[in-house]
């Protein structure tokens, strides 16, 4: 379907790596056959004696045209189709027109909002990660192309609604007079005041959000350092279990931070030594690192609010963004962890965190409710209040 499209910028720039990718989206990835491409794969074997169907299992029922078969992969997890340069013998023998539509679009990511289409990227590819975390130019809506594209999402929405809440938050994440934390903390006033139940207009809603960040602007929250830690903690090696090998770099992350906090496996775990550590490492070396690269993190929200957020659904956004929260404030921790390590910080370590974690809890629905969900679980079993549960996350 060809379709005007209107991308994030960092869009326009990407290209894929192929062979020199460092975790390839065709090695340990679920890749979902569409009814047609299945039909052309059958042809090619008739006619060509090729035999293409043996490394495709056929859905005996499947619930739309998009999965319509998924394709076998090898003993270590690699695409049947990919050679040993790493590149697709598909693509290569028959070009990208008989990609199915999982392999030809990924990791592009759109959404039809209305009548318009809006296309991000996903983070569990590498290339996207560095384009997004090492620009200068935070994420934004720019370039208009007009392309074949396949819709992942569907909105109706109130487009004024969508605008100037976008317009709102976005100007609180770019209010740099303020800590990323304290900015953070702001949108989740914007958000929550949005879901008051008063029966407000709109656009009175729109006004009393605005005014309420406005007055906190001068606040702070509370800091409770003290309940994070064991709640993060817990999550951290329970995701350390992990089997799954599209695990094996997240968990390498994870053995950094566990040496970076002094966590050894074979120690019972003192939470207080833990906060002592963390303060140490925050202020030592995690600081300094993201004083001088700020943009990094200040650019994985604004991508996450666009591709997680966006179009601000009224009855989701909270949630959705209490989520996020929750995994924001996991990789911070953890990279307050891997800043004391052997290994300390540097772009290629934030990059392999960011995509590894995408990977794993992102396109894992389990993994995202064993670990992200057990965290949003225990939060609201525990204080059942949105902001003390922000506030909880955003402690420092």
């Amino acid at each position: 379907m060809v379709q005007k499209i209107i991308k994030s910028n960092y869009m326009s720039k990407f290209v894929c790596i192929g062979s020199k990718c460092e975790d390839t989206c065709c090695n340990n990835f679920r890749i979902e056959i569409d009814k047609k491409r299945y039909e052309l794969y059958e042809h090619i074997e008739k006619k060509k004696g090729i035999p293409f169907l043996k490394n495709i299992i056929k859905n005996s029922n499947p619930t739309n045209d998009e999965n319509f078969g998924i394709m076998k992969l090898n003993s270590n997890g690699t695409c049947s189709f990919l050679n040993n340069e790493k590149l697709c013998k598909i693509h290569i023998d028959y070009g990208v027109s008989a990609l199915c539509n999982t392999c030809r679009y990924y990791p592009r990511y759109t959404k039809k909002i209305n009548q318009k289409y809006y296309q991000t990227g996903l983070f569990s590819c590498p290339e996207i990660v560095r384009l997004v975390l090492l620009s200068k130019e935070i994420p934004d809506w720019s370039k208009t192309d007009i392309e074949t594209t396949f819709v992942l999402e569907e909105h109706q929405v109130n487009e004024k609604y969508v605008e100037k809440v976008r317009k709102a938050l976005k100007k609180i994440l770019r209010n740099n007079k303020y800590s990323l934390s304290k900015r953070l903390w702001l949108i989740s006033l914007y958000i929550r005041e949005l879901q008051c139940k008063k029966q407000n207009t709109v656009e009175t809603k729109l006004r009393l959000a605005s005014k309420r960040t406005k007055n906190n602007l001068n606040k702070e929250a509370q800091n409770l350092i003290a309940l994070q830690i064991p709640l993060l903690l817990r999550s951290i090696f329970k995701a350390e279990m992990i089997k799954d090998p599209i695990a094996q770099r997240f968990i390498e992350c994870v053995y950094l931070f566990k040496e970076g906090m002094k966590i050894r496996s074979n120690e019972q775990v003192n939470t207080e030594k833990i906060l002592q550590n963390y303060q140490k490492n925050l202020h030592e070396n995690y600081l300094p690192f993201f004083t001088q690269y700020n943009y990094i993190l200040d650019n994985y929200c604004a991508y996450f609010f666009d591709i997680g957020l966006f179009p601000y659904t009224h009855k989701d956004l909270p949630k959705n963004y209490l989520l996020f929260i929750i995994g924001f404030s996991l990789l911070k921790f953890i990279l307050v962890g891997i800043s004391a390590s052997s290994h300390g910080l540097d772009t290629n370590i934030i990059i392999k965190l960011f995509q590894s974690f995408a990977k794993v809890f992102h396109q894992s629905p389990k993994h995202q409710e064993d670990v992200i969900g057990d965290i949003y679980n225990n939060l609201y079993n525990h204080f059942q209040d949105y902001e003390s549960c922000i506030s909880i996350l955003l402690s420092e």
